[in-house]
């Protein structure tokens, strides 16, 4: 029982791991690709994808060092985070190319 919580909890963070290395790679390119572009909507994709991606990896390490009792409070800002990062992408998107 308890190997089979250990081996869950291992592919939980490894998943999460992946999806955070990934998604900052996309991001950090996003921003390679407005240094290169200078078109400011690239700027806002590349931010969102980074902000996106990297709270789950912060999620990760706040529950190793945070109490309990602070963790509602986190979890709300890291949505928080979350939620102006897919904004950063969808103005990124949304807005026209000069």
């Amino acid at each position: 029982m308890i190997d089979a919580a250990l081996g869950g909890g291992l592919l939980a963070f490894g998943l999460t791991a992946t999806s955070t290395v990934l998604g900052v790679a996309i991001g950090i390119l996003g921003l390679i690709a407005y240094r290169r572009s200078g078109e400011r909507p690239m700027l806002y994709v590349g931010t969102g994808f980074v902000l996106v991606f990297w709270t789950p990896l912060l999620s990760l390490v706040g529950t190793a060092v945070l109490p309990a009792r602070s963790m509602m409070a986190a979890g709300y800002a890291l949505q928080g985070v979350q939620i102006v990062g897919l904004c950063c992408i969808l103005y990124g998107l949304w807005t026209p190319r000069s």
